[in-house]
């Protein structure tokens, strides 16, 4: 996964990998938010995926966990929060 970050960084291309190392690849850009390395990322993978078989264990890692997001998960409190205080300072 970081050989192909840092290829992509240093060279602006995705090295021939796996499907799972792909994926992981496209996560880790996910994380830090990099979107023209997952945009990348992307299209080395449904390349790849026109000619190969679905890795199951690509797939899986692809969606395990996708909708958790640590910082929208801190802003999702922040924001109850926030509305948790105005409900009080308003109410009668």
């Amino acid at each position: 996964m970081l050989e192909i970050f840092f290829g992509w960084l240093f060279r602006r291309q995705i090295e021939d990998g796996t499907q799972l190392s792909l994926v992981k690849a496209w996560r880790l850009g996910t994380r830090y938010e990099i979107v023209p390395f997952q945009n990348d990322i992307m299209h080395s993978l449904v390349d790849n995926l026109h000619e190969n078989p679905v890795d199951p264990v690509a797939a899986r890692e692809a969606y395990y966990d996708l909708s958790f997001h640590p910082i929208l998960a801190l802003e999702r409190l922040r924001t109850r929060e926030v509305l948790k205080l105005l409900q009080q300072a308003f109410a009668i």
